[in-house]
């Protein structure tokens, strides 16, 4: 299993959450961080880093749509 560290941009909040997620492989942690963005309409994006290195980020559909 692999940790990854989890950056959320809420709409509702001037900093991101962090949130730390196990997963097999970024496979895996890509459906669980799609999950993760449709938990809320505020999550805009999901910057996700296995440890420093920045592996992917998500985007919201509705982050594409609606301004900030």
């Amino acid at each position: 299993m692999k940790v990854f560290q989890l950056q959320i941009e809420d709409d509702r909040y001037s900093i991101p959450s962090l949130m730390f997620l196990e997963a097999a492989n970024e496979g895996r942690a890509r459906i669980r961080v799609g999950e993760i963005l449709d938990r809320s309409p505020h999550h805009r994006s999901v910057e996700v880093y296995e440890g420093e290195t920045l592996v992917f980020t998500l985007s919201s559909v509705l982050a594409e749509i609606e301004p900030y």
